[in-house]
């Protein structure tokens, strides 16, 4: 019997049509919450070779909001991309928006002040994206530095500054921020079910650079730590499975209300072939389908959603 992992939302892999009995292999994609109460991302730097100093107690972390994709089997995890990773308010920082004078709503307010520079930044708007490659689950840790995070294109995640250098002119502005960092954390990553829930946690440890003066005068770097839940799976799982005069007999647990798609592959590489499409009224599905064209080997697969 051959089993394999194929990207999709709740998947049940099958072998073999002959002589094949119960098969279960569960790869999940899941939509995790991120809990603000438990994550949260300081951010530190320097500009001008000075260090970034809060403008009020506080002002350099604020904690974060939003939803984490990832597709969960009993052995791997890949974060997938189309995460976001939002940034909260945590005061009113200088500048406003464009940096012009004033002070508005933002997510993190930072300066630095000397005799040789006055310069002070607000960043708003910040959200993240996430990605990996498949990641192996060992006891329920990962490789959190195989991560990869990205500031969401045309998300506004933006920084609003004002400066002033001596002997190096003044100036404000605002700057898109872009660009992909690898995690540089040294721990573990975890995914656990807890109760109702599976928890996964993320810690964070991301750089970056950007220009105002002089070329990557501005160094930034993010730490922390988001948690973020989803509901624990709910399997879905072929019980039974076998041929009989050429008809194929699934017995499938499945969700009430929920609708669900049976494929066939010849190669366990395409599975475009739709065998059947049905919406269950029971927590025990019966299906007996037509055994599709003659073929030396057919797999079978369930996913949830048509």
């Amino acid at each position: 019997m051959k089993l394999v992992r194929h990207r999709g939302r709740s998947i049940v892999c099958g072998g073999m049509a002959l002589g094949l009995a119960t098969v279960t292999c569960l790869a999940e994609l899941k939509t995790f919450t991120i809990d603000p109460a438990r994550s949260s991302l300081r951010i530190s730097g320097t500009f001008a070779g000075f260090n970034i100093e809060p403008q009020a107690p506080g002002s350099l972390v604020t904690s974060y909001e939003g939803t984490i994709e990832a597709e969960v089997t009993g052995s791997d995890i890949v974060f997938l991309g189309g995460s976001v990773i939002a940034a909260l308010t945590n005061g009113n920082w200088q500048p406003a928006a464009g940096g012009v004078a004033g002070s508005a709503p933002a997510n993190y307010g930072g300066q630095v002040v000397n005799l040789f520079v006055n310069g002070r930044a607000a960043l708003r708007n910040v959200r993240f994206d996430l990605t990996s490659g498949v990641l192996p689950l060992n006891d329920g840790h990962y490789e959190a530095q195989e991560l990869l995070f990205n500031f969401i294109p045309g998300g506004d995640s933006v920084i609003d500054y004002t400066y002033s250098i001596t002997l190096g002119g003044s100036g404000n502005a605002s700057q898109a921020l872009y660009g992909t960092s690898p995690n540089a954390v040294s721990t573990n990553g975890t995914l656990e079910v807890r109760g109702d829930e599976t928890e996964l946690t993320i810690p964070v440890d991301i750089s970056g650079a950007l220009t105002v003066v002089s070329l990557n005068d501005v160094q930034y770097r993010f730490r922390g730590q988001l948690v973020a839940t989803a509901a624990a799976p709910a399997p879905v799982e072929i019980h039974s499975f076998h041929v009989n005069a050429g008809q194929l007999y699934f017995s499938i647990a499945t969700v009430p209300g929920q609708s669900y798609t049976i494929l066939g592959s010849t190669n366990l590489g395409g599975w475009s072939e739709i065998i059947d499409q049905f919406t269950a009224t029971e927590t025990l599905t019966e299906r007996t389908l037509a055994m599709p064209a003659s073929q030396p080997q057919h797999y079978f697969r369930v996913r949830q959603g048509f």
